[in-house]
């Protein structure tokens, strides 16, 4: 390659990881959600996971969330989890988006997680989560479910 094919084929190159490392980096709120149900609950009775921990709390809640979450751990108050509504879960799909809305560096994500129990094949939770912006992406601020708030549930 000589001077300037030599400089298109690096431009070409450098654009291309450029490109690769925004859209990882780039993910949006939604995605944020997907990925809490996917790695903390995952699909099916026996999933192999057993929901949000304190290893899994700072990639996915706000710095206040995560101080709360902290402290309603020390003080014994997670007997269920608010994110599937309940102590025991059997999500039988992926959580499903419903819409989103994003203002700057505030974003409102609306969803839908399907679980089945025994005698009732569908029960159904709708979803409202609140998140920011931080430098390390989508983090949650808050969420509601049933007429509750997670700061709510964490501080009973």
């Amino acid at each position: 390659m000589r001077g300037k094919e030599l400089w298109n084929f690096m431009f070409a190159a450098l654009l291309g990881v450029s490109m690769v490392t925004s859209s990882a980096a780039e993910q949006g709120p939604a995605d944020t959600i997907k990925s809490l149900y996917a790695q903390a609950y995952g699909i099916g009775g026996n999933s192999g996971k057993s929901g949000i921990d304190e290893k899994l709390a700072p990639r996915f809640l706000d710095g206040a969330l995560v101080k709360l979450y902290n402290q309603a751990l020390k003080d014994g108050r997670l007997d269920a989890d608010f994110f599937v509504q309940g102590q025991d879960f059997a999500i039988t799909k992926p959580i499903e988006i419903d819409k989103v809305e994003i203002h700057g560096e505030k974003a409102k994500v609306s969803a839908t997680l399907t679980q089945s129990f025994g005698s009732n094949p569908s029960d159904v939770k709708h979803f409202v989560f609140l998140l920011v912006k931080t430098k390390s992406g989508w983090r949650i601020d808050e969420a509601f479910c049933g007429g509750d708030s997670l700061t709510n549930w964490w501080k009973r």
